[in-house]
């Protein structure tokens, strides 16, 4: 893996893991978040919260401005993550010099 993605993805998993135990701390010691006393660094940080995503993603409440359930839209930006993710590594595995040129050949004629 090439450092520069491991660097990226290793800072943002830091990023939610200090943004989840943050909110996880002041749910626990019964603090509200509030982006007027707690300032922009910490409104930036509660972007990266993996409850705070998790539970806007996987709501079930009927939004206010339209007829939909707003987890929906989670859902598919998951779904179209998933499907670009599995065309790059396929890309990558039939172009890649460690298979049998013959087979990349005949996968690559049905796709």
């Amino acid at each position: 893996m090439n450092p520069i993605y491991r660097v990226t993805l290793s800072t943002l998993g830091v990023l939610v893991l200090v943004a989840t135990v943050h909110e996880s701390w002041r749910l626990f010691i019964n603090k509200m978040f509030d982006v007027k006393n707690d300032g922009w660094l910490v409104s930036s940080l509660h972007c990266f919260s993996a409850l705070n995503n998790s539970r806007k993603i996987l709501s079930m409440r009927v939004s206010s401005s339209s007829d939909n359930l707003s987890c929906i839209h989670g859902i598919r930006f998951i779904s179209t993550l998933w499907v670009v993710i599995g065309h790059t590594w396929l890309k990558g595995l039939l172009f890649s010099s460690a298979l049998n040129p013959n087979t990349v050949q005949f996968v690559s004629y049905y796709i």
